[in-house]
């Protein structure tokens, strides 16, 4: 049996191409299951075992709270918050992304460092720093 990533390539520009050795291809029929399995379903787990309800559709995560103080609600919802935080970041840093090629014709574009969606300030290697330093 071989990888689910084997014979699959990225093109950069002027014909080069490198394997693909990481990540889920786009629009495949199988992505979103290894999305679920590999990276969403550990989080959910580790959620459950600290006793915290987690409801999650596709890539989309809810973490609900009951307390009969404000205070407690909020030491609970930021205990997860902080433990949802620091999962991303060991799956960020098991990660290695490569910078695309980009060109139009002849012209290299060049990459942001940060983009703007939604009002959520995104940088380039997806850590949300900027976006928590302008909120």
């Amino acid at each position: 049996m071989g990888s689910y990533l084997s014979g699959r390539h990225r093109y950069c520009g002027d014909g080069h191409r490198t394997e693909t050795g990481k990540g889920c291809v786009q629009g495949s029929i199988s992505g979103p299951i290894l999305w679920n399995v590999l990276i969403l379903d550990p989080l959910l787990e580790e959620l459950e075992a600290r006793g915290d309800y987690a409801q999650a559709f596709a890539n989309d995560v809810v973490l609900m709270f009951a307390g009969v103080m404000t205070l407690e609600i909020e030491v609970c919802a930021n205990a997860a918050l902080e433990h949802v935080r620091a999962f991303g970041v060991t799956i960020s840093a098991q990660q290695k992304f490569d910078t695309p090629c980009l060109h139009m014709g002849v012209v290299e574009i060049g990459m942001s460092q940060e983009i703007k969606l939604l009002k959520v300030v995104i940088n380039h290697k997806l850590t949300f720093n900027a976006h928590v330093a302008n909120v």
